[in-house]
């Protein structure tokens, strides 16, 4: 029996954590018997559709839809795919209704999953899920689009077959707020292989040098965007706190600009190293004492785990999403954590924070996981 598994995706040329799953969730789907893998990328700058094949895997692009969004899906749809006996589409993104509806229409045999990487009302609402249920009861300037965004992710989980939400505060949250059945819903935290890096006292040196990192200060790390839900603001004053037990240098790896954040008053040294390479940046996590994971809001944050995975001691919030990966037992939980700091405490949390990652957030579990959930779905 041979299935065909198409991944569906949106066009972006950001680069930020959907990138690394698609990755992860391709490596894992090329590991599995029996299926043909598929990748199907919407709105892409292309004019006509294009496809190709390459080691094994079908690409195919769709064009931009300006108008009568769902019958051109729908066309696009059955231009590039063939019917089977045995299909799976593995959907990521909202809005999703019409990608559901079409596909619902043209494969009735299908099986769908839908992966919860956001809900769109997170980063609106901060974080906020009261506010976000009062602004849907309330004649709130917000209201009709929060509705509409609400009709989307209801109407588009209660459709598919399989939903699988990252963190336990998404999968409570869609149980409580939009009835979705625990039967339809999986849990699987994302992972990524233990790739952790060591670095020799020779290499210290080296990298301080390049990166123009004192020696003689706790080195604290950053790494992603630079926006108000990702607790940017939050980044000056909780490392000015941090300067009243020991002086710190911070290190910030991102494409954005830590100047609009951080002003010429902060009590502690700086180096903004820019967008780095994997290889890169895991040799400064491994230079680092100490990282920050500063959101209002996560599903299932890949630079957490890059943090975990190298044991450093990270300060967090208990923030939706966020609480699930960082307990008081592997960071220090503002605001109360940050009062007890001491050596032998930041040692203790970094062991707990390396054991968070073999036990939940490895590739092999996220691995075995989707696996299973594929397989159980071609029974």
């Amino acid at each position: 029996m041979k299935a065909d598994v198409y991944i569906v995706d949106a066009y972006s040329n950001s680069l930020n954590g959907y990138n690394t799953f698609r990755e992860e969730l391709i490596s894992i789907l090329r590991g599995i018997d029996d299926i043909k893998l598929h990748l199907l990328t919407e709105e892409y700058p292309v004019r006509t559709i294009s496809t190709y094949h390459r080691d094994g895997i079908e690409y195919m692009y769709l064009p931009p839809i300006v108008e009568n969004k769902f019958a051109k899906l729908e066309d696009y749809l059955r231009q590039v795919i063939t019917p089977s006996q045995h299909m799976i589409f593995i959907t990521n993104f909202f809005p999703a209704i019409f990608n559901l509806l079409a596909i619902k229409k043209l494969f009735p045999v299908a099986k769908i999953i839908h992966i919860i990487h956001d809900l769109p009302w997170l980063t609106l609402f901060q974080g906020n899920q009261s506010e976000y249920r009062h602004t849907l009861l309330e004649n709130h300037t917000k209201k009709d689009f929060i509705s509409y965004v609400t009709y989307d992710i209801v109407r588009s989980l209660t459709i598919v077959d399989k939903v699988i939400s990252l963190c336990q505060s998404t999968s409570d949250f869609i149980s409580d707020a939009y009835g979705i059945p625990a039967e339809k819903q999986e849990l699987i935290s994302n992972g990524l292989p233990d790739i952790q890096e060591y670095i020799s006292n020779t290499d210290i040196g080296a990298i301080c040098d390049k990166y123009n990192v004192p020696r003689d200060k706790k080195i604290v790390i950053y790494a992603g965007r630079l926006t108000k839900s990702k607790g940017a603001d939050r980044i000056q004053p909780t490392i000015t706190t941090l300067t009243q037990e020991f002086p710190c240098h911070f290190i910030y790896a991102g494409a954005d600009s830590i100047a609009e954040w951080i002003d010429d008053t902060a009590p502690f040294s700086l180096s903004s190293v820019g967008f780095l390479s994997r290889t890169e940046l895991f040799k400064l996590y491994a230079l680092a004492d100490i990282g920050l994971l500063t959101s209002r809001h996560e599903q299932c944050s890949f630079s957490g785990i890059e943090l975990l995975m190298h044991g450093l001691p990270v300060i967090s919030w208990p923030e939706f999403g966020v609480k699930d990966m960082f307990t008081p037992e592997n960071s220090i939980l503002m605001p109360e954590g940050i009062k007890k700091l001491t050596k032998t405490h930041l040692s203790i949390i970094g062991r707990n924070a390396r054991k968070t990652f073999l036990q939940k957030y490895n590739g092999t579990t996220m691995r075995q996981r989707y696996s299973q959930l594929i397989y159980s779905l071609l029974q």
